[in-house]
């Protein structure tokens, strides 16, 4: 085990923990499905166009969302299926209309690698941990819309910048 992979297994760990104590200590606690939405995007490294769809499945406490994700990316002679459990903290000062989130993200990158030519492809899935950060609005008629970055912590893509809808 790399000490890479140390480190990024130390972060998860630390991750699932904190939303497991904040689940236990939630007083205003809500789950259950809340709404989806697509979102999509670009990455680098790999250079990737993507989309995908997000899930609203409630508050584990006040202002802590659990927001899962699956993303497909393609480009770069690379796919990346992402899925994605998603928890953002929602930032209870307003700027204006938006409302700034930040959070992370533990899941799994399953990447499918096209070498070309006499070279084996290359087909792995790894674990991915994911800082975020982001900002969300109120659309007409009940629907949001979010701006986000993610930077990976043990996996590729090391950035994502993406606009999502929830509906």
């Amino acid at each position: 085990m790399t000490v890479h992979s140390r480190v990024a297994g130390r972060v998860a760990l630390t991750m699932i923990l904190l939303a497991l104590v904040s689940v236990g200590s939630a007083s205003a606690q809500e789950i259950g499905f809340f709404g989806w939405g697509p979102r999509v995007g670009i990455s680098a490294d790999p250079d990737q166009l993507f989309g995908g769809v997000h899930f609203e499945l409630g508050d584990f406490a006040e202002n802590v969302l659990f927001r899962p994700n699956v993303e497909v990316g393609f480009g770069d002679d690379e796919t990346v299926l992402a899925v994605n459990a998603a928890v953002h903290w929602l930032i209870p000062r307003r700027l204006q209309r938006w409302r700034p989130y930040v959070g992370g993200e533990v899941g799994l990158n399953h990447r499918e690698i096209d070498r070309g030519g006499r070279f084996k492809d290359i087909d792995d899935t790894d674990i991915a941990i994911n800082v975020v950060g982001g900002f969300e609005t109120e659309r007409g008629g009940g629907s949001r819309m979010l701006l986000e970055g993610k930077v990976g912590l043990a996996e590729r893509p090391r950035i994502k910048l993406l606009v999502g809808w929830t509906f």
